[in-house]
Formats: C-alpha cells, structure tokens, sequence
C-alpha cells in the first residue's frame, strides 16, 4: 500500500531547512575549530623541537624546511619562517596546559600576530581569550 503524499507546507518546510542550515553550520566551526586546534598543537610541537635543537642553528631549520617541503609538498606552513614563528609559538606558550587552556583555539594567523604584537604571555593570552569569546578574527585581532 502506498502512503498517502501530503502537501508541503511552506511555512514549516523554511523552518526546517532553516534547522538543517544552522546544524551544518555549526558541524563546519566544530570541523574547523577541531582543525585549528590539531595544527596548532602539532607546531607547537614542531617548535619545542626546534628549540631542543636550537644548538644546530639556522641551516637546521632551513634544511628541516626543505625537507619538510619535499615530504609534503601539496601541504603549506613548513617555510624557514613559518618554523621560526612556530619555535617562538613553543617559547612563548611554556606547557602544554596553558597551551589547551586557549592558545591552541585561535587561527594559527592569529597566533603569528599575537607573537609579533604582544610582549609577553599574559599579554598573549589576555588577546587569546577576547578572540575566542568576541569571536575575534585575526583581522579585528589586528585593529585591537
């Protein structure tokens, strides 16, 4: 037996898609939040490297880059200078606690701007916690 169709109703059909539209929107920050957050801690991993190594000086991170490059060469964040922000990025954020407790939340831009704004942690996680509850892009971040 067939079921009976019905007729769409308006009304409730743009509540719907509405719905549909506000939970896709809000998997797409989860997604990329989630994503901030992994890329951020794995430079902040990079960079502590980076620093236990800073004996071996410049031609290490030159040749880690191009290395690095050569790995990966659809995925970009791996240049000489990119490597020195995240090695300022792991002296700047000293534990891995203060690092989940917001540091790793922000877009890594953000991140760069605040290393090359703020004097010191504080500071640093001062700006970190107004991003994350104003919704700060790193864009506004820079006019603050």
């Amino acid at each position: 037996m067939m079921a009976k169709k019905t007729e769409i109703i308006m009304d409730e059909y743009i509540d719907v898609l509405e719905k549909i539209k506000e939970r896709i929107t809000q998997a797409q920050y989860q997604v990329m939040t989630s994503a901030n957050v992994e890329r951020n801690i794995l430079f902040w991993n990079i960079g502590n490297v980076l620093l236990q190594y800073s004996q071996w000086g410049n031609k290490f991170v030159e040749t880690l880059s191009k290395d690095l490059k050569m790995t990966y060469p659809s995925k970009e964040g791996y240049s000489v200078r990119n490597l020195n922000y995240m090695k300022q990025f792991a002296r700047r954020i000293p534990s891995e606690e203060i690092l989940h407790h917001g540091g790793a939340k922000i877009s890594w831009r953000a991140i760069k701007l605040l290393i090359d704004k703020t004097d010191n942690l504080e500071e640093h996680m001062w700006y970190t916690q107004q991003c994350l509850e104003n919704g700060w892009s790193s864009t506004v971040l820079s006019h603050q």
